[in-house]
């Protein structure tokens, strides 16, 4: 299985309106699970970041940011602050996402998200707004990790945001895209072998 993974971290909890702060994606192949499996340094290193500009969003393009959301952000550790929320001048138009995603998503390949109610949503609304004629990929490839976790666990007792092994103490880290995104491929290629 060939698929790609990326994640959001945004400021509203509501997909159809929420200002994007930062976005992760990553490219993986389930062939390497077994023999060659991935570790959470390699992907973190690996997966393509993007930082947006927020006001341009709120200003051009009426996504709402929220105020619960905005003080939990001010209530993470600062590293995660100042590489996700804090605006900084390199942040980028929330239109790249149209070449963003023509330069990542491979015909043929599943996408993953965690949670197809929330970072799906907000790919389409944004791209409604900024190319109307653009598809990020076919709806009848997303697949939703925490779902397909689930269902490889059917059984077991085991929650789908379980941390794999060798990942050491990282909740400073969380909320990181490029490690949530990590996070979901170590927890299915666990299972996998698992599995195997």
């Amino acid at each position: 299985m060939k698929a790609l993974i990326y994640d959001y971290e945004t400021l509203s909890n509501k997909p159809t309106e929420a200002p994007v702060l930062t976005m992760a994606l990553y490219r993986f192949d389930s062939e390497r699970f077994i023999d060659n499996p991935y570790t959470l340094d390699e992907i973190v290193r690996d997966a393509k970041f993007f930082k947006f500009n927020a006001r341009e969003q709120i200003e051009k393009f009426d996504r709402k940011p929220n105020k619960d959301t905005i003080k939990w952000w001010m209530d993470k550790p600062k590293p995660v602050q100042d590489s996700q929320f804090k605006p900084l001048a390199t942040d980028i138009s929330i239109t790249n996402l149209v070449d963003i995603f023509f330069d990542n998503y491979v015909k043929g390949d599943l996408v993953f998200t965690r949670g197809n109610t929330f970072d799906p949503v907000i790919t389409e609304a944004v791209l409604s707004v900024i190319d109307k004629d653009f598809t990020a990929h076919p709806f009848w490839v997303i697949r939703d990790t925490r779902s397909y976790i689930e269902g490889m666990a059917y059984g077991n007792n085991i929650n789908n945001s379980f941390m794999p092994d060798g990942v050491g103490d990282i909740t400073d880290q969380l909320h990181d895209p490029r490690v949530d995104i990590a996070l979901d491929v170590l927890r299915i290629q666990a299972l996998a072998k698992a599995l195997s």
